[in-house]
């Protein structure tokens, strides 16, 4: 007796999974080259993300949160940055779009830089044109991205933070 009542227990937390699986798989969203989705601490949104990867290992991500602050990193496995240091990075993309930021590394991901950009809608219209955009470090060294698909990965991303940030 209670091994049948163990075994429909197991299959009603198996059926569950099964249930939840495709509803968490619906969440997140591909575009092209670029996925993304939200982002819950705990059961609390937090933002929505987009990323898209790169031939070389570069990883580029943007998220967005519900009062419209974006942030801009990117990482790569080779990538040893010190934290102590300052990343003052301009973001150039296709030469209509200009701007510098300080970027943060932490010391548990050394091969990660995030940038807090605010609520720039015109690095978004920027972003979403499909074109590249060029991280040009304080010795000039030149970090190019490919923004291939980055108009329905940018669309796509407004519309997780609209549905997921509106209370």
């Amino acid at each position: 007796m209670r091994r049948a009542h163990l075994k429909a227990g197991l299959a009603a937390m198996a059926a569950a999974a099964i249930v939840a699986a495709p509803a968490m798989a619906q969440n997140t969203f591909k575009s092209g080259n670029w996925n993304g989705g939200p982002f819950f601490n705990g059961q609390q949104f937090s933002h929505c993300y987009v990323n898209v990867g790169y031939a070389d290992g570069t990883q580029l991500m943007i998220q967005l949160t519900p009062q419209m602050v974006m942030y801009v990193g990117a990482s790569k496995s080779s990538w040893n940055m010190d934290p102590t240091q300052q990343y003052d990075v301009s973001f150039e993309v296709d030469g209509g779009y200009k701007k510098s930021f300080r970027g943060r590394v932490t010391a548990d991901r050394r091969n990660a830089i995030w940038f807090t950009i605010g609520n720039d809608a015109e690095l978004r219209r920027a972003l979403a044109g499909n074109g590249t955009m060029t991280w040009v470090d304080a010795q000039s060294a030149r970090f190019p991205f490919n923004l291939a698909g980055g108009d329905n990965a940018m669309r796509k991303l407004l519309a997780c933070t609209a549905l997921y940030g509106a209370e």
